[in-house]
């Protein structure tokens, strides 16, 4: 494109043409990367949601851009906040077998609790909490690497559908640029300056 500019315009203006070219592109490119991050934030935004599973303490509806790509640069931080989010609920399920009431009402407001650990709370039945917050810790335990692996699968999978929808999406703004050069005028090259052109 640069000869081409060059070779469009008169030999006193090859500078100024090229300096705009270069100033024009260089908008373009950070235009087209604002608006192709727009549409891949939008895409991750909705596949992120579909692609995690469910973890204790931690929402999915909610996700935090700049989160989701460090976890994505870094498995053992997916690992550790998972571990929080358990360690968290092991904490809540402590409490309330202990008595503290703030914590019976949030086990008994948890969907992921199993409905036999909530009536044993519902009634008062915490006869043998140190036995069932030791099976609790153990079942949070085994579940911790194949939940780790789901949300680690999840993530490049949520970000693998959201490239390929931004590219799938593209193909108008190519299109488009493949028009646009399709019917600039074709101007046969100059050989050299015919003298007092310069």
């Amino acid at each position: 494109f640069n000869l081409a500019i060059q070779n469009a315009v008169p030999p006193a203006q090859i500078a100024t043409a090229t300096s705009t070219s270069q100033f024009f592109r260089q908008i373009g490119s950070t235009v087209g990367v604002t608006v192709f991050g727009t549409m891949l934030t939008g895409s991750l935004l909705v596949e992120l949601p579909k692609q995690l599973p469910a973890v204790p303490g931690m929402s999915v509806a909610k996700v935090d851009m700049g989160e989701a790509q460090s976890q994505a640069m870094n498995p053992n931080r997916i690992h550790d906040r998972i571990a929080q989010a358990f360690d968290d609920q092991y904490q809540t399920f402590d409490k309330a077998y202990h008595g503290d009431q703030a914590a019976v009402d949030s086990v008994l407001n948890n969907p992921a609790v199993p409905e036999g650990m909530k009536t044993k709370l519902r009634a008062g039945d915490t006869a043998n909490a140190d036995q069932t917050l030791k099976a609790i810790k153990q079942a949070l335990d085994h579940r911790l690497p194949d939940l780790v692996a789901k949300v680690e699968r999840g993530t490049k999978v949520a970000f693998s559908n959201s490239i390929t929808h931004m590219f799938k999406n593209s193909w108008v703004i190519v299109f488009a640029g493949i028009l646009i050069v399709l019917f600039l005028p074709e101007i046969p090259l100059r050989h050299r300056a015919k003298p007092g052109e310069a």
